[in-house]
């Protein structure tokens, strides 16, 4: 991982139909790049990769998905919602059709809203994505993914704890200030100096059974443009079986074997911006 980023974006809001979200911008006169972050985790978690696809030229934006960072707190977080809120997202901005990429459950709801509004999406990456018919029954009660996700969670009881945490996950191993970035976003400073996490726990459930655990593959047919998937080492899903359908029916389908766990698009950036950039060429080939 290389420190500092090599282009800091420009952090503000945009305004996606009734939510505001916060978004990263990497301004370019390129074709447009748009990433959408997993659960519990914010826009920051692509900084390192989006940096580094921004200094090819090509534009890359980064909204932070509802109910997460510092973007609105809505009630609902079901894949229509998400893809209502891109799709609003895309107008305000000016973008009639984009390159998208999402991980884990962005890569969820990157799948639905190119199932459902293909005429926005040139072609679709997807890293190592929350599977189309969902995590496996074993591990997807509520109860064990909260505890999974604990130590990304908190909360603490002030800035000290908070800043001790961080290095203890390998996701944030490196410290430098991309991770201090990324790792404050994902909190809400309350009243008292403690720290909760910014996405409510209400929101994490309901992110659970709304979007991780829909079956979409049923829509999967309607994914007609290429497809990148690129699964690490230690994914969140069995390669074989979570994806035999989708192997069958999106014949541009390019798989690739990445270096590293779930959270590889930020410790090893530099393989994961190689294989977009790679299969954006062809795309654009």
């Amino acid at each position: 991982v290389d420190s500092p980023l090599p282009r800091w974006p420009r952090d503000g809001f945009v305004q996606a139909g009734e939510q505001r979200l916060q978004l990263l911008d990497w301004e370019g006169s390129g074709l447009p790049l748009v990433l959408l972050h997993g659960l519990n985790n914010t826009a920051w978690i692509w900084a390192r990769s989006g940096a580094i696809m921004a200094t090819t030229g090509r534009r890359v934006l980064a909204p932070t998905q509802r109910g997460h960072g510092l973007s609105s707190k809505p009630s609902a977080f079901d894949l229509d919602a998400t893809s209502a809120d891109l799709e609003a997202f895309l107008d305000t901005v000016g973008l009639d059709r984009v390159d998208l990429a999402g991980h884990s459950w962005g890569g969820k709801a990157a799948m639905h809203f190119a199932a459902t509004r293909p005429q926005r999406v040139r072609s679709l990456i997807l890293a190592d994505p929350a599977p189309p018919r969902g995590v496996s029954k074993l591990i997807a009660h509520k109860r064990l993914i909260r505890d999974a996700f604990r130590p990304e969670r908190g909360p603490f009881p002030d800035q000290a704890s908070l800043e001790a945490q961080m290095p203890l996950l390998l996701q944030h191993q490196v410290g430098d200030e991309t991770d201090r970035t990324a790792w404050a976003a994902c909190f809400t400073r309350k009243a008292d100096g403690s720290y909760v996490a910014a996405l409510s726990d209400e929101g994490f459930d309901a992110i659970i059974t709304d979007g991780v655990q829909v079956d979409v593959e049923p829509l999967l047919a309607a994914i007609t443009c290429p497809v990148l998937l690129m699964l690490p080492q230690l994914s969140l899903t069995t390669p074989g079986r979570a994806w035999s359908r989708a192997r069958e029916l999106w014949p541009k389908l390019d798989e690739r074997r990445m270096v590293g766990d779930h959270t590889f698009i930020h410790t090893n950036p530099r393989d994961t911006t190689k294989a977009m950039l790679g299969f954006l060429e062809r795309v654009e080939g």
